[in-house]
């Protein structure tokens, strides 16, 4: 396994059907990616598209890309898993496995349910999760990408491009869509994208999913001339479906039926090279002094966390108290709300204790490694 997610190679069989070799089943040639901007996977974490999007260079490489990562795998009976939840505070959902047509029928057949608040829109995510609780730490495998428009551009152009190169997708309004914009003139444009993956990301190459999901975001918004959502690719996200409220008029979905999978390890290689990230904030490593008083410090060296970042960097400071201070689980949980209390938008508690469990989980074992 190499440092990006595995592409398909030539002659692989999956769900028994033999691949088509690539045109080059390589790495790009670095030209193919050196005129995008070094901050690729820096891109703005806003939720409204930065100015000039998407840039010249950008849509150039998108173009190139799109036709390179369309596998030969077709969606239609390719097996998956996903997880449905009760409700949008669930820990504990339910496991689905099925196919990409069984998950579109299922999407499709949440149009007719009309629910009375939004909290009764049924709720799913592509993947299948250890003991199926969700959190990010407990992702095993993920089955499909899901794209998020805000009110950010229509949909259009891009499942016009999705159709002529024949890449299988569930396009829906979200429950939201068609509600007043707040200049009380208009009503927001809200829709989400679902994209079968030829191979589910699981293992070693979850790594790296948070860099492909980024690659992907880019590489779609730029063709559709949308933006996607940049706060959404922890692995633990869960979606709405497609279900009206109130009296809203059903939602749209439109489905092509039949088409090809998309090759995230692909896309991986054919973009630029993720950056290394740090493990942690750097503070001055002092065998004395009060554990309590360098936590604090720790966490005020790591600074607030924004939407998109909270459940990662939680679950991170938390695992250093344990391993690094030996500081207990009551002692971790104070430092830890209070910091999640300095957050511009703070996790809820429920999902504070879910980063703080597993983080307890996997700090446990780590010591218990080192005996």
């Amino acid at each position: 396994m190499s440092a990006n997610l595995q592409s398909l190679d030539a002659g692989t069989d999956v769900a028994g059907s033999v691949q088509e070799p690539y045109a080059a089943n390589t790495p790009p040639a670095q030209a193919d990616c050196a005129a995008l901007p070094v901050d690729f996977y820096r891109a703005p974490s806003a939720k409204k598209p930065p100015s000039g999007w998407p840039t010249g260079v950008l849509l150039s490489w998108a173009w190139r890309v799109l036709h390179q990562v369309i596998s030969s795998v077709e969606a239609g009976s390719l097996p998956m898993q996903t997880t449905l939840w009760p409700d949008l505070y669930a820990t504990t959902g339910e496991l689905q496995s099925w196919t990409w047509d069984a998950l579109a029928w299922w999407l499709l057949g949440t149009k007719g349910l009309r629910v009375g608040s939004k909290k009764q829109v049924p709720l799913w995510s592509p993947g299948r999760f250890d003991g199926d609780q969700r959190e990010d730490e407990a992702a095993r495998a993920l089955y499909a990408l899901v794209l998020d428009c805000d009110d950010c551009g229509e949909w259009t152009a891009l499942l016009a491009a999705l159709d002529s190169v024949g890449l299988a997708y569930v396009a829906h309004r979200s429950p939201s869509h068609g509600v007043q914009a707040t200049d009380g003139a208009s009503t927001v444009v809200k829709w989400r994208l679902v994209i079968p993956l030829a191979r589910p990301v699981e293992g070693n190459d979850l790594a790296h999913w948070r860099a492909a999901y980024t690659a992907a975001r880019l590489l779609f918004g730029a063709i559709g001339n949308c933006w996607f959502d940049p706060t959404t690719p922890n692995p633990s996200r869960c979606w709405f479906a497609a279900s009206s409220v109130g009296n809203a008029p059903p939602r749209e979905v439109i489905w092509p039926l039949a088409g090809r999978t998309l090759d995230l390890g692909r896309l991986l290689a054919l973009a630029p090279a993720p950056p290394p990230r740090a493990l942690h904030a750097q503070l001055p490593r002092r065998a004395d002094g009060d554990p309590i008083e360098r936590g604090r410090r720790y966490f005020a060296a790591a600074g607030p966390a924004v939407t998109g970042s909270r459940n990662t960097t939680a679950f991170r400071l938390a695992a250093w108290l344990v391993t690094e201070l030996g500081l207990g689980d009551a002692e971790v949980w104070s430092l830890l709300a209070d910091w999640n209390d300095s957050n511009p938008d703070p996790l809820p508690a429920w999902e504070l204790q879910a980063c703080l469990r597993s983080a307890l989980r996997t700090s446990t074992r780590a010591l218990a490694a080192q005996d």
